[in-house]
């Protein structure tokens, strides 16, 4: 083996277009997935109060399904009133 290795090194420009490339790609599905939150999804703010007000049930198939219904409750509502 020879001790004196020498790694090649990456072209500086290559490391740059991969970087933006990278943080693109990034930034592009993390506004997917808020763009998804934000249009049909089921709203954080309503989430977490569901889960607030299912907290009193005692088995954890209770709370899923209060918070469903909730949910059902709060989809039914908006889609009325567009």
């Amino acid at each position: 083996m020879d001790p004196n290795l020498a790694y090649g090194r990456t072209p500086l420009g290559a490391a740059l277009v991969a970087a933006t490339l990278s943080l693109i790609i990034a930034g592009g599905l993390m506004a997917g997935v808020a763009n998804l939150f934000l249009s049909e999804g089921f709203p954080l703010a309503e989430a977490g109060a569901a889960a607030l007000v299912c907290s009193e049930y005692a088995f954890v198939s209770e709370q899923q399904a209060c918070v469903q219904a909730l949910a059902d409750a709060s989809y039914h509502r908006r889609v009325a009133s567009r």
